[in-house]
C-alpha cells in the first residue's frame, strides 16, 4: 500500500532539483521520464506553443495501465499547447519521490523556454499534481484533478479513507495560479465530503480555484477520461487555464449541436425539423437529442421524419476512453438509423425491427428531456440515458 509522508519544503527543494526529464520529443517513455503526448501531432516547441500541458495517468484500470492522453487535453493542443505525458519514476508508489520528479519535469520544460505548464492527472496522476504544484517556488501555473486518489478503493483498501484527509493538506498547500477539481458521482475512490472541505480552503487561501462536483451524466473514477467529459469540459478547462488574469467562477454550459460534429452523421440526415403530420404526442419528439450512458458512452438521437405513428431516427454513438476503446469491440464512433412506431397510450417511441439485435424505447419527460433506454434483444441490463435537447 502506498505511502504518504509529509510533503517537506526542504525535500522538494532538494529532489526538484535533482529530478530531471528525458528529452520531451524524444517518443520515448521511460521511468520519471516525459514522452510526447500525441504521436500524431506536432511539437511546437518553446518558441512557438502557449505553452506545457503534462498529462499524468492514474495506474491501473482493470487491470492495465492507461497511458493514452484523454480528450481532455485535445482542447489545449488544439488551442496551441504542447502536449506531454508523465511516467512516475520506479519508486513511484512513495508519492514524493514521484511528486518532486513531476515538479523537476515541470521545472525543466520551464528552463527549455516554455512560458507557462499546467499540470492535468487523473486518479493518482491528479495527486501527483496536486503534490508537485506544492512545492515552494512552484513552476506550475495550473492544476486540474481528475477523481484524485492515492489510497485504494472503498472495500479494497483499508486505508481508502486517506483519499479524503490526506487530500486536504495538498489542498492548503497547492501553489499554483488556478486549480480545478473534478469529483464524480459513483466514484469508488471518494470517501464523500471532499468538495465542501475543498471549496472551503480554496476560498478561505483566495485561489482562483473551482471543485466540480458531481456533473450530470458523468459516472465513476474514470469520468475525466471520457469523451463525454472532454465534450463538456475540454473548451471551458482550456480558456480556464488560459487566462492571464484571475479568473471568476468555472462556469460550463451543456454542449451545444456545434459541438457534434465528430459523430459523422451527415447533414442530411441530422435535419431538426419539426413533424407537421405527426401524432400530438410523438410531434414534440422532432429535434437532436444527447445525452450519456453510465458507462460512458456517449448517445446522439435525431427523429428526423414522423409521419402519424411512425418514425425514423438516427441513432449515434462515440468512443469512451481513449487508450480503451482501442481494446474492445467498442471502439470508435457510428451510426445507424432506425424505425420505429410510437404508442399514444404510453407515450413510448419504440423500434424493434425484425433485423436490428436492439430494442430502443423512448419517452419525452419535459420539452427539453427524453428518457431513453437500449437493449438487446438477447437479454442483458439495458442502457439508459437522460438526453437533453441540443440546438
Amino acid at each position: 500500500m502506498r505511502r504518504l509522508l509529509v510533503l517537506l519544503a526542504a525535500f522538494f527543494v532538494c529532489a526538484a532539483a535533482s529530478a530531471s526529464a528525458q528529452t520531451p520529443d524524444s517518443g520515448s517513455l521511460g521511468p520519471g521520464t516525459l514522452e510526447r503526448g500525441y504521436e500524431d501531432r506536432t511539437v511546437r516547441g518553446p518558441g512557438t506553443a502557449h505553452g506545457a500541458v503534462i498529462y499524468s495517468p492514474g495506474l491501473v484500470r482493470e487491470g492495465a495501465a492507461i497511458s493514452a492522453t484523454p480528450y481532455v487535453v485535445d482542447d489545449l493542443q488544439a488551442a496551441g499547447w504542447d502536449a506531454f505525458r508523465f511516467a512516475p519514476p520506479a519508486a513511484g508508489d512513495i508519492i514524493e519521490v514521484a511528486a518532486a520528479a513531476l515538479n523537476g519535469a515541470a521545472q525543466e520544460l520551464r528552463q527549455r523556454g516554455y512560458k507557462r505548464v499546467v499540470l492535468i492527472g487523473q486518479s493518482y496522476g491528479g495527486w501527483l499534481s496536486l503534490a508537485a504544484a506544492s512545492a515552494p517556488g512552484t513552476p506550475v501555473d495550473a492544476v486540474v484533478a481528475l477523481a484524485p486518489a492515492a489510497f485504494g478503493a472503498r472495500g479494497e483498501a483499508a486505508e481508502w479513507m486517506a483519499n479524503a484527509t490526506a487530500l486536504m493538506p495538498l489542498a492548503e498547500a497547492v501553489n499554483a495560479r488556478r486549480v480545478l477539481v473534478f469529483l464524480f458521482r459513483g466514484d469508488d475512490y471518494d470517501p464523500g465530503g471532499r468538495a465542501s472541505a475543498l471549496r472551503d480552503i480554496f476560498v478561505r487561501r483566495g485561489l482562483a480555484a473551482a471543485v466540480i462536483d458531481e456533473p450530470h451524466d458523468l459516472v465513476g473514477h474514470s469520468a475525466g477520461l471520457t469523451r463525454a467529459f472532454a465534450r463538456r469540459f475540454g473548451p471551458c478547462l482550456r480558456d480556464f487555464v488560459d487566462r492571464a488574469e484571475a479568473g471568476t467562477l468555472f462556469v460550463c454550459p451543456d454542449p451545444g449541436w456545434a459541438a457534434m460534429g465528430d459523430f459523422g452523421v451527415p447533414p442530411d440526415l441530422a435535419s431538426a425539423a419539426a413533424a407537421a403530420d405527426a401524432v400530438p404526442g410523438l410531434a414534440p419528439m422532432a429535434g437532436r437529442w444527447y445525452g450519456v450512458y453510465e458507462t460512458g458512452r456517449e448517445v446522439l438521437f435525431i427523429p428526423n421524419k414522423l409521419d402519424q405513428d411512425r418514425a425514423e431516427a438516427v441513432y449515434a454513438f462515440g468512443p469512451i476512453i481513449r487508450g480503451v476503446d482501442a481494446r474492445s469491440k467498442l471502439a470508435g464512433a457510428g451510426y445507424t438509423q432506425r424505425h420505429g412506431v410510437f404508442d399514444a397510450g404510453t407515450g413510448i417511441l419504440r423500434f424493434a425491427e425484425p433485423e436490428a439485435d436492439t430494442i430502443i424505447e423512448c419517452r419525452l419527460l419535459a420539452d427539453d428531456v427524453l428518457a431513453f433506454a437500449i437493449a438487446r434483444k438477447s437479454g442483458g441490463e439495458p442502457l439508459r440515458a437522460m438526453l437533453r435537447r441540443v440546438e
